[in-house]
């Protein structure tokens, strides 16, 4: 009997452990190694690293360790829930000229050792400026991008892009955004650019001014001189993700929802001269609890999407419909994707990418 109630006790051991280990966090960095390219002596560098837990439960980033009085760092201090992303924040002092390659060690609650992370680069006293890595036009000025995008923006939090701005004219040049909504600010590195240089302006993005839980979508613009107008020319196109914040607490063990599409690409043929098309994906809840649609979007104004029920009950099923339409002149920027966010714990966001042919 002794021998039964032993085997009983290592078994229960032996399944605990196997639980713990399925229920811990996983750090997953989108870009371990940044290469920051050749930066101006005594002018401070930023780059930002994205981490996602891969696992199932909270991770929490615990201290970063930069190695050096060089390189300064800053992190996602909350809890990052299965499927979210945080991020650290990284300055580099360029204080010293020539190449540099620093590490950063990054501890979490998944214990074991640190991740590694490396940002590398050059430090000089000029720098040469190729206007081929700056595709995009506003006059005599050009960007890196037209396009600026944040993902995975948690309800509270803030995320940072920097748009790049070369100056191809002759005179010095203030740039300036216009028609910044009150969720966006910004700051001008320097504030004057010379010609030939590059100027940064860090545009931040703050996730509970911007009101909504879910997807928001504006136009800015960049002001070519003093008593600009806005036009097609001179606009930028921002959009923010904001995600909620997911309680993965319930009632008994398992008894949560869980989202679930056979794909998240949706082929919808060619147009074809049609005025639209559509298309349908079903939308499943595989798991023990009520599935609740907190936001259905669709990231191009070209788009509308529906459901019939906003709730759907364990082991029912609803269908997504979409429809696309033909293209009238105006050409959209941004994904042609639809955004579903849910209370699914584990996986509370899902991006359908829609494929259209012309």
């Amino acid at each position: 009997m002794k021998r039964y109630f032993l085997f009983l006790h290592i078994l229960l051991i032996s399944f605990l452990s196997g639980m713990m280990v399925w229920a811990q966090p996983k750090a997953s960095f989108l870009n371990p190694d940044h290469e920051m390219g050749t930066l101006l002596w005594q002018s401070p560098s930023h780059t930002m690293f994205e981490v996602n837990n891969k696992g199932k439960s909270p991770l929490y980033i615990l201290k970063v360790d930069p190695g050096c009085g060089c390189t300064n760092a800053t992190w996602t201090t909350e809890a990052i829930a299965p499927g979210a992303s945080g991020f650290i924040s990284v300055i580099y002092d360029a204080a010293l000229l020539g190449q540099f390659h620093r590490y950063l060690e990054v501890y979490t609650n998944e214990g074991g050792e640190p991740h590694l992370l490396t940002i590398s680069g050059k430090v000089a006293m000029s720098r040469k400026h190729d206007p081929g890595d700056y595709p995009y036009h506003v006059g005599e000025y050009y960007l890196n991008t037209d396009n600026l995008e944040y993902d995975d923006v948690a309800w509270g939090k803030e995320a940072l892009q920097t748009l790049m701005v070369y100056n191809a004219s002759d005179k010095p040049y203030t740039p300036y955004l216009m028609h910044l909504p009150r969720y966006l600010t910004v700051t001008y590195s320097p504030e004057v650019i010379h010609p030939g240089d590059v100027g940064k302006i860090n545009v931040w993005f703050n996730a509970q001014k911007a009101g909504r839980i879910g997807l928001t979508q504006t136009y800015i613009y960049l002001s070519r001189f003093p008593g600009d107008k806005i036009s097609k020319e001179n606009e930028i196109f921002v959009s923010g993700l904001v995600l909620p914040q997911v309680s993965t607490s319930t009632g008994q063990a398992g008894d949560v929802p869980q989202a679930h599409i056979a794909s998240t690409q949706l082929d919808l043929g060619r147009m074809a001269g049609m005025k639209s098309l559509k298309g349908k994906l079903k939308l499943e809840n595989k798991g023990k609890a009520p599935l609740q649609i907190r936001a259905l979007q669709v990231y191009n104004s070209g788009m509308r999407v529906k459901i019939g029920s906003r709730t759907i009950a364990p082991g029912k099923s609803k269908n997504i419909e979409v429809t696309v339409m033909a293209e009238t002149g105006r050409t959209f920027k941004g994904r042609r994707s639809v955004l579903l966010l849910t209370n699914d714990p584990v996986q509370p966001k899902i991006v359908i990418d829609v494929l259209v042919k012309k």
